[in-house]
């Protein structure tokens, strides 16, 4: 399929896919007014669009959630990665529980998620959505930006043991 451009938000990539022909799995958690607004969008383009709901906290909840939506989408050829938990905490005011949900969300669901992917799909691409902070160090932010630069790094590590295969 031919390449979109990222213009405001992930509900825009969506529907860029949508419009070059993707049928698209929408994941959501709490929010599925939100989710089955933009599905009807999707829908109006003249695809298909499921919303898969899943707290991706849950990390025994990740390959059920592949599963399925590979049921309904055999040939799925994307996977974007955008969930996100993004509190503002400093370093100091963090704690484990904080650190936990944050990498729970924003690093180890992204990885278990592209295992799945990667071991089911034919072929396709993987897209982690990241943050431009990654790049620096401030804390406002402490354990988001942490997690996301866990994210980062697996990203790279990632396209590098999956470049070998057609993924």
């Amino acid at each position: 399929k031919a390449g979109f451009a990222i213009r405001h938000s992930p509900f825009a990539i969506a529907l860029a896919l949508a419009e070059d022909g993707y049928d698209i799995a929408l994941h959501c958690n709490k929010s599925l007014k939100t989710a089955t607004a933009l599905a009807d969008k999707i829908t109006r383009t003249g695809v298909r669009c499921k919303i898969f709901t899943c707290d991706l906290s849950d990390g025994a909840r990740l390959q059920p959630l592949m599963d399925a939506v590979f049921k309904d989408f055999p040939n799925l050829s994307v996977l974007i990665n955008n969930a996100s938990n993004f509190e503002r905490v400093r370093f100091l005011e963090g704690d484990i529980a904080l650190f936990d949900d944050h990498m729970a969300v924003n690093a180890r669901a992204p990885i278990f998620l592209t295992q799945a992917f990667a071991k089911a799909a034919h072929s396709g691409h993987v897209i982690n959505l990241l943050d431009a902070d990654v790049m620096r160090n401030h804390g406002s932010h402490f354990m988001y930006l942490l997690s996301k630069k866990t994210l980062a790094a697996f990203t790279q590590m990632a396209a590098r043991e999956l470049s070998h295969i057609q993924v």
